[in-house]
C-alpha cells in the first residue's frame, strides 16, 4: 500500500522575501531513521531592516520548534558568518516521526504558512521504498499576473525585481537525499549511488518563473 508521509511546504515567499540561501540535507538509514538538517543563510541587513520596520524577526527561533513527537531530537544553532546570520537545524528520530514534525510545522519551517507555491512530500511506497519529492510554482510564488493592468504598480514591481536579483545573487535552495540506495533521482546521483542532490539557484525563479522546477528521489532503505 501506498502511504504518503507529508514532509513539509517550502514556505517560497519567505525565502524569496528573505533573500536567503536554503540548504536541506536527508539521510535516511536500513534501519528506518532519518536525520534532517537544514542550513538557512540570510543576509544580516535584511533581518535588520526587518526588525527595524516591525520588531520582529522570528529567524532561527527556537519559540517555532512546537508539537515535535518525544522520539525526535532536535538541535538549533545561530551564528554569524560573514554578512550572514546563519541558522542550522539538526533533526533526528523514525521517518514517519520526522515527517510529521515537518508536517506540523514543528521545527519552524513556516509550514503554517502554506500556500502552494511549493510543496515537499515523503511517499512510503512500501517495502523499503520512499520517495522524496520537491516541486515549486515559482509564478505561484512570484504573483505572476497581479496588477497586469496597472502601469505604476508594473512599474514597481519592475523596480523590486531588480532589487531582488540584486539581493539573490550567488543564493541558492538546494537538496541532498542520502540512503542505502537511490533508485531513481531527477537530480544528479553521486558515483555510489547513494545520494541525489539538486540545487536552484534563487535568482532563477524571477528570472525564468514559468520554469518547472522540482526534484525526485525514490530510494531503498533495505539492505
Amino acid at each position: 500500500m501506498r502511504k504518503l508521509v507529508a514532509v513539509g511546504v517550502v514556505g517560497v515567499v519567505p525565502l524569496l522575501a528573505g533573500c536567503l540561501d536554503m540548504n536541506q540535507d536527508l539521510a535516511f538509514t536500513a534501519d528506518g531513521q532519518a536525520t534532517m538538517q537544514m542550513r538557512m543563510a540570510m543576509d544580516a541587513s535584511i533581518l535588520a531592516l526587518a526588525a527595524e520596520e516591525d520588531g520582529t524577526v522570528n529567524f532561527c527561533d527556537t519559540d517555532d520548534m512546537t508539537d515535535i513527537p518525544q522520539d525526535v531530537t532536535v538541535d538549533v544553532e545561530r551564528s554569524t558568518e560573514g554578512d550572514n546570520e546563519v541558522c542550522v537545524v539538526t533533526a533526528s528520530g523514525p521517518i514517519e516521526s520526522l515527517a510529521a514534525a515537518l508536517n506540523e510545522g514543528g521545527l519552524g519551517t513556516g509550514n503554517d504558512e502554506a500556500d502552494q507555491s511549493g510543496q515537499i512530500t515523503l511517499t512510503d511506497e512500501g517495502d523499503g521504498v520512499y520517495v522524496f519529492n520537491v516541486a515549486i510554482d515559482a509564478g505561484e510564488a512570484l504573483g505572476a499576473g497581479e496588477d497586469a493592468g496597472d502601469p505604476d504598480a508594473q512599474a514597481m514591481q519592475e523596480a523590486m525585481m531588480q532589487m531582488a536579483l540584486a539581493y539573490t545573487a550567488g543564493r541558492t535552495l538546494s537538496w541532498s537525499v542520502t540512503a542505502p540506495r537511490i533508485v531513481h533521482t531527477t537530480g544528479e546521483l553521486s558515483a555510489d549511488g547513494r545520494t541525489a542532490t539538486y540545487s536552484l539557484a534563487l535568482s532563477d525563479l524571477f528570472t525564468m518563473p514559468e520554469a518547472g522546477y522540482g526534484f525526485t528521489a525514490r530510494f531503498d532503505i533495505t539492505p
